[in-house]
C-alpha cells in the first residue's frame, strides 16, 4: 500500500470534539489547543470523534522518523491536551485502529504498526471498528465477514456487485487504505491573550513604562514554555484615557529568551508611541501562523535554562517567593498594575520583572 506516516492521538473521552467552528464551551476551548498545536508541527490534520490526526509526510527533517519521531510528538501534545493514547501508521485508518488498540493496554501506549505488517495487524480488528454506512455491518455479519481480516479474503469484485460503490472503500478498508480529508494549515489560529495589565489612573512616568514593558516580556517567555514553536502573528492593544484602543501588530518567531521578548514588546510599541502619555491598559495576544524553518529544528528540546526559568518565573507569579520580585515589579504594584491572562496573575500584581 502507499505509505504515509500518520499519528494518531486519542483523547480520554471519544465524542466530544466539534466538527464546526469552536464555541465559547470546554470542547471548543480542547479544539483550539489541538489546531495551535497541530499548526505548529504538520501542513495537515483531522478531527475525529476519538482525537486527531496528524499528517506526518515529508516531516522527517523536521520532527525525526519513526517510533522515535512519534514518542517526542505524543509528548509535546500531552502539554496542550490529554492524550490517553497514541497509533503510528502508514495511513489514517491504520494509526486511527493503532491507537484504539493501544488505548485498551491502558493510557499513555504507543503502537506502532510498519507497513509490512499492517495486513496481520488488520486481521483481528473487527469490521465494527471502521465506520460504514447504515446496515453495513449487519450484512457483512450476514455474508461471515466478522474481521478486517475476513474481508481481506472476499474479490474485490464480488465486493462491488454486492455493495456497489461502497464495496470499494470496503476492499481499500481491508488493507488499510484511507484517503486524506484533513485540514490545510490555517494562516492564523484563534488569538490567544499572552497578558493584559490595567491601572487605576493614567501612566505618564517613563521608568514605570519602562518596567511594564520588561514585565510584560517576561510574562510572555513564561507562557512560551506551554506553546509549540514556529512563527506567530503578535498584536499589542493600547488603550489611553480619552481615546480610542490603538493596535499594532508583527510576524516574527516565538522568542526565546527575555530580550527576544523585551525586542518584540519594544517593536509592537514603536508605531504606537507618538504619544507617550495617558496609557491606562495594555494587553500583548499571539496566535499560530505555522511551523517555523528553524526553530522547529530543534522542536522538543530536552530541559533547558529557559525551562528553568519559566519554572522561577510561576513561582515568583504565585507569590510562593517574594523575595526574588525585582525592583521593577516592585514599582507596578505601588503604581496599581494588575496583571491577567495565561502569563499573569489572576487579580495580582507580580509576576516576574
Amino acid at each position: 500500500m502507499p505509505t504515509r506516516p500518520c499519528l494518531h492521538l486519542r483523547l480520554p473521552t471519544p465524542g466530544t470534539l466539534p466538527e464546526s467552528s469552536p464555541g465559547p464551551d470546554v470542547a471548543a476551548s480542547l479544539r483550539r489547543r489541538i489546531d495551535e498545536f497541530c499548526a505548529a508541527v504538520t501542513p495537515r490534520w483531522r478531527v475525529d470523534a476519538c482525537g486527531v490526526t496528524v499528517d506526518l509526510g515529508g516531516l522527517g527533517r523536521l520532527h525525526g522518523v519513526g517510533v522515535p519521531a512519534a514518542e517526542k510528538l505524543c509528548a509535546a501534545a500531552a502539554k496542550h491536551f490529554s492524550v490517553w493514547s497514541a497509533g503510528w501508521g502508514p495511513s489514517p485508518l491504520v494509526a486511527r485502529l493503532a491507537s484504539r488498540r493501544a488505548g485498551q493496554w491502558g493510557q499513555g501506549r504507543l503502537l506502532a504498526v510498519p507497513p509490512g505488517n499492517v495486513s496481520v495487524f488488520l486481521e483481528s480488528v473487527p469490521v465494527e471498528a471502521q465506520p460504514l454506512g447504515e446496515g453495513l455491518h449487519d450484512r457483512l455479519h450476514l455474508l461471515g465477514v466478522h474481521t478486517l481480516g475476513d474481508l481481506q479474503m472476499v474479490p474485490q469484485d464480488l465486493l462491488l456487485a454486492v455493495f456497489g460503490e461502497e464495496g470499494r472503500l470496503l476492499h481499500r478498508a481491508a488493507f488499510g487504505h484511507e484517503d486524506w480529508g484533513g485540514r490545510k494549515n490555517r494562516p492564523d489560529s484563534r488569538p490567544v491573550l499572552v497578558a493584559r495589565a490595567r491601572w487605576p489612573r493614567p501612566l505618564d512616568a517613563p521608568e514605570v513604562r519602562q518596567a511594564l514593558w520588561r514585565g510584560l516580556a517576561l510574562r510572555g517567555l513564561t507562557w512560551s514554555q506551554t506553546r509549540p514553536p514556529g512563527r506567530y502573528r503578535w498584536r499589542l492593544e493600547l488603550r489611553r484615557a480619552g481615546g480610542p484602543r490603538q493596535k499594532s501588530t508583527s510576524v516574527a518567531e516565538m522568542p526565546g529568551d527575555v530580550g527576544g521578548w523585551v525586542a518584540l514588546v519594544t517593536r509592537l510599541w514603536q508605531p504606537l508611541s507618538q504619544r507617550r502619555t495617558g496609557l491606562l491598559e495594555v494587553a500583548l495576544f499571539g496566535a499560530v501562523r505555522g511551523a517555523g524553518q528553524d526553530g522547529q529544528l530543534d522542536l522538543f528540546p530536552d530541559r533547558n535554562e529557559a525551562e528553568e526559568l519559566g519554572r522561577t518565573l510561576g513561582r515568583i507569579r504565585r507569590r510562593l517567593d517574594p523575595h526574588l520580585r525585582t525592583a521593577g515589579e516592585i514599582l507596578l504594584e505601588r503604581w496599581g498594575v494588575r496583571w491577567e491572562g495565561e502569563a499573569g496573575s489572576e487579580g495580582g500584581g507580580s509576576v516576574a520583572g
